[in-house]
């Protein structure tokens, strides 16, 4: 969902996009602002707004005078010239009560809202969050209409997968019935994840609930949440039923806290299917440093991303936080998740990561070459130990 905010008060557009963040309505980074009806126009020309918050009162360049009149010339042109992209929702607001009822009429004609947004109070800032929360629901709801999808989630290893339910619920009460499938085999510990063997055992699992899940696909296909070591039996799933020339119409793909390698070769899952992959990253992700360097076959493409474009087919997005602090609250699955439910929404591309420490960045590439050299480093610390011993007698 893309938003765009049309205010020559800075810091006004500043307190509505922190405000819609916050309450996990839409993503910041989908936020975009403009102080000035011809900065307007022109991000109307090149994209489609979801919603259009638009003061009364604007300058039509900044710096310049502020006058309604502006803002009804902008509306006027959006209703007429098929070069502007019309938004699916025109939200009004005004600082100027004084002015409000000369042009409120006007503005109605165009806008289904005009708000009273005086400088002094936020009391209005529950009813504009209600009715873009509204707009943004109801978008993504057309879509599911028009082409029913169905959600499969799978989580990680030492959890019970609540937040597969939270999911869930949180779809039900924003976009309406959606279907879901939570795939849960158990609290799978850290020692079976260390052990091919018994991974491998449950990969097949899921493979043969996938098989009889995709008998009767949904028509608007199926979207795939998964996290953790979740993410390692889909992918390993998907990548054996592209090879068998499996039939499954996945439209998206999206993977948290991934204990994949960086290099993991997603070209048949992506090839076979046509779907998307959304992987979502965490800088403080340290428990995927002992996965690169105790389990064979593992990564931390959960920290570090996948390698390769960063694109429309695999995008790679970054935030600041830890191994599950995707599910801190609902804000993130609501702001990131909901949207993907709906295939015609394209991914935010994010990268809130910090600057990194110079210890840090040193001991990660150590992480990363102990783990690629599994092996070769075990193999040198069981001889270092041999000759001490042998050196002993």
């Amino acid at each position: 969902m893309k938003l765009l905010i049309v205010d020559d008060d800075k810091r006004r557009r500043e307190k509505i996009a922190n405000l819609l963040a916050n309450k996990g309505i839409a993503a910041k980074e989908a936020i975009l602002e403009a102080d000035c009806t011809d900065d307007a126009t022109r991000l109307l020309r090149l994209q489609y707004f979801d919603v259009l918050i638009l003061d009364v009162v604007l300058p039509k360049r900044n710096p310049g005078l502020a006058t309604p009149q502006h803002g009804l010339d902008l509306l006027s042109r959006l209703n007429r010239s098929p070069s502007l992209r019309k938004p699916g929702r025109i939200i009004g607001i005004t600082a100027h009560l004084e002015d409000s009822a000369s042009f409120r009429s006007r503005f109605q004609e165009f806008c289904l809202t005009v708000l009273e947004a005086p400088e002094n109070s936020e009391v209005w800032f529950t009813p504009l969050a209600s009715a873009v929360a509204y707009q943004v629901s109801s978008e993504i709801s057309r879509a599911i209409d028009v082409s029913p999808c169905e959600v499969i989630t799978v989580h990680g290893i030492r959890t019970f997968g609540q937040w597969q339910l939270r999911l869930k619920r949180l779809v039900e009460g924003n976009i309406g019935k959606v279907k879901f499938n939570s795939y849960r085999y158990g609290y799978f510990s850290t020692i079976s994840f260390l052990i091919p063997l018994l991974r491998a055992s449950e990969v097949e699992r899921l493979s043969q609930h996938f098989r009889m899940l995709i008998k009767s696909p949904p028509k608007g296909g199926y979207v795939i949440f998964c996290h953790s070591f979740g993410t390692y039996l889909v992918a390993e799933v998907l990548k054996g039923m592209a090879k068998t020339g499996v039939n499954l119409p996945l439209t998206t793909l999206v993977t948290a806290g991934s204990v994949l390698p960086s290099d993991y070769d997603w070209s048949p899952v992506i090839d076979n299917f046509g779907c998307r992959i959304v992987n979502d990253c965490t800088d403080g992700d340290y428990i995927l440093w002992l996965a690169k360097l105790a389990a064979p076959d593992m990564g931390m493409a959960g920290k570090c991303g996948f390698y390769g474009f960063n694109n429309e087919r695999l995008m790679n997005r970054y935030f600041t936080g830890g191994h599950s602090s995707y599910f801190d609250g609902e804000n993130f699955m609501s702001s990131y998740w909901l949207p993907l439910i709906s295939s015609k929404e394209h991914a935010v591309e994010v990268d809130l990561r910090e600057a990194s420490t110079l210890v840090h960045e040193v001991f990660e590439k150590l992480v990363i070459f102990i783990g690629d050299n599994k092996l070769l480093v075990a193999a040198s610390v069981i001889g270092v130990a041999v000759v001490r011993v042998l050196g002993m007698f």
